[in-house]
């Protein structure tokens, strides 16, 4: 094999170590000649700052050292400020979910109950009791008022004791489109609430004041 064909099977085997070396040196290359143009620091000046490493090698490591922990110091401090920084920021939306859900249980409730009563007879004479018919829709009426009371403090007691997850669609506290869409069809969007969380605590645990 000549040399031309030796030589171009070595540049295929090794081209990205070639390629990084020449860049390399393109670089080192550019570096002396804008220090030699803009400083006049040539390569005499270089040797000069060599022999001065090459006495005192124990400066130049704690330079070296230095320059390291500085960098160290300042990475923790950047991760602290970010972490900080998304902690609130998560704490922050969180909380405003979390008040958001509020509003929406209790604008859900009132909208169940209405539905509820809406099954009910709309003359109720005293002789109209013993009605089957009208007995059958008091008692539909009377169970779709407790499980929106159910639901209520389910999802109540959930928020509360921060068992909800509230970023997660899989999760059965999402809010769905179609239910703010009810609500807004029903009026109860427009109503302003603010349901903190001591006021789920009061409609939860009425005889209690504060919740363990």
């Amino acid at each position: 094999m000549n040399i031309l064909g030796y030589l171009k099977q070595y540049v295929e085997r090794r081209h990205r170590k070639l390629g990084l070396l020449f860049a390399f040196f393109a670089l080192f290359t550019l570096l002396l000649e804008q220090s030699y143009v803009r400083d006049q620091q040539d390569l005499l000046y270089w040797l000069e700052q060599l022999t001065v490493v090459r006495r005192h090698p124990y400066k130049v490591i704690a330079v070296i050292l230095l320059a390291i922990m500085f960098q160290f110091v300042l990475m923790v401090v950047q991760r602290r400020i970010e972490w900080l920084t998304c902690g609130i920021f998560a704490e922050t939306i969180r909380k405003y979910r979390s008040r958001k859900f509020a509003d929406f249980i209790m604008r859900r409730l009132l909208w169940h109950l209405e539905l509820a009563m809406l099954r009910m007879p709309v003359d109720l004479k005293q002789n109209i009791l013993v009605d089957p018919e009208v007995q059958k829709r008091f008692q539909l009426a009377k169970d779709k008022a407790y499980l929106a009371v159910d639901v209520f403090r389910r999802d109540a007691a959930a928020l509360l004791l921060n068992r909800m997850p509230l970023t997660s669609e899989d999760s059965p506290f999402f809010i769905l489109k179609e239910e703010e869409q009810a609500l807004l069809n029903g009026g109860y969007s427009r109503i302003k609430l603010r349901v903190s969380s001591d006021v789920l605590k009061q409609l939860l645990y009425p005889q209690s004041k504060s919740l363990d």
